[in-house]
């Protein structure tokens, strides 16, 4: 294969500025007219002609229609071109904080109602966590101070250490997670 194939410090070292232009101009070969009207119709509309750009809003057209009938096949009937037409718009605007903020409460509340709809899920809390650590803290010293065998304690103390170490790096994200939302709240503007 390297024979056929340059490694990428072989094409690196052989790589020139003509090697660029040629590039570059296969690039430009690759791109169609109404590729370009399309695109010029927005910086400088003038100097277009109509014709093209009514075939380009007729194809937009039947390529929104496509995908509406794509949508009523998978079972999506609600579906309509200005439903089509307002999603792609929407990512042409930036979303405000507003927006961001409806978002996440709109996402916290689907969170909340999914929780009260199954009481028997089960979390590791901070709480919980924290818990766990006391306990484990509370057992190591009752073997520290009971051991005769140090050298015993010691491996056990790392042995458990080692096995709760998922949950004390898990504490450490949720610990991160509960403060930057704490402090979330000092930039939000309330009004």
């Amino acid at each position: 294969i390297s024979e056929v194939y340059p490694t990428a410090l072989q094409f690196c070292n052989s790589f020139n500025l003509k090697m660029a232009i040629d590039i570059i101009s296969q690039a430009w070969e690759a791109v169609s007219e109404k590729c370009m009207n399309a695109v010029w119709q927005t910086l400088w509309p003038e100097i277009v002609s109509d014709s093209s750009c009514s075939l380009i809003s007729d194809e937009i057209s039947n390529i929104r229609h496509s995908l509406v009938d794509m949508a009523t096949s998978l079972g999506f009937q609600e579906v309509d071109e200005q439903d089509i037409y307002n999603l792609i718009e929407s990512h042409n605007t930036e979303m405000s904080n507003e927006d961001f903020l409806r978002i996440e409460e709109k996402r916290a509340k689907e969170h909340d109602d999914f929780g009260s709809d199954t009481d028997s899920v089960r979390t590791l809390s901070p709480e919980v966590l924290s818990e766990v650590f006391n306990l484990s803290n509370h057992i190591m010293s009752l073997i520290d101070e009971n051991d005769p065998n140090r050298e015993r304690s010691t491996q056990v103390s790392r042995q458990l250490q080692g096995v709760l170490s998922c949950y004390k790096d898990l504490y450490r994200e949720k610990m991160k997670h509960v403060t930057h939302l704490s402090a979330d709240r000092f930039l939000i503007k309330h009004e």
